[in-house]
């Protein structure tokens, strides 16, 4: 969870950078920022352009043709919290599928069909209370009957 508030606040930090100290190239990707997330989603294929442009930068070696170590260090950051993030949530995603007992796991049935094969269970069907106290041992609570009127 911290590596990917960090990847956020790092990309937002890289586009308001680009913003302020490289304006032709943040303009060039589309004037990314969080900040005007409701501009963008008013065009939504340009929010998506953008994006994808911003991803394609910081993965591309284009950023070096800036020469901005800071920058370069910036870039390289969130690369290193990109790739953390990504593997952190595979990790974890074994780690729940294993620990999880809500997991689908094989279940050995080995003895199952034994048991529904045995013809020495009772006989489900109960047509009368008077079976199914019967049934029972007579452990049925008895309820007091009243007597029916007309309607």
């Amino acid at each position: 969870m911290i590596v990917v508030v960090a990847y956020l606040f790092s990309l937002n930090y890289l586009m308001d950078y680009l913003r302020r100290f490289h304006t032709a190239t943040w303009a060039h990707l589309g004037r990314p920022s969080f900040s005007t997330i409701a501009e963008h989603t008013a065009n939504p294929s340009r929010f998506v352009q953008s994006g994808l442009l911003t991803l394609r930068f910081i993965f591309s070696t284009g950023y070096k043709s800036l020469e901005d170590e800071r920058l370069n260090q910036l870039i390289w950051l969130i690369r290193i919290l990109l790739a953390c993030g990504v593997a952190g949530t595979i990790v974890l995603a074994f780690r729940r599928r294993n620990d999880s007992p809500h997991w689908p796991r094989r279940i050995d049935t080995s003895g199952l069909e034994e048991s529904f094969n045995d013809r020495s269970w009772p006989n489900s069907a109960v047509s009368s209370i008077r079976q199914a106290r019967k049934l029972s041992g007579d452990k049925l609570p008895s309820l007091p009957m009243e007597p029916h009127g007309r309607i």
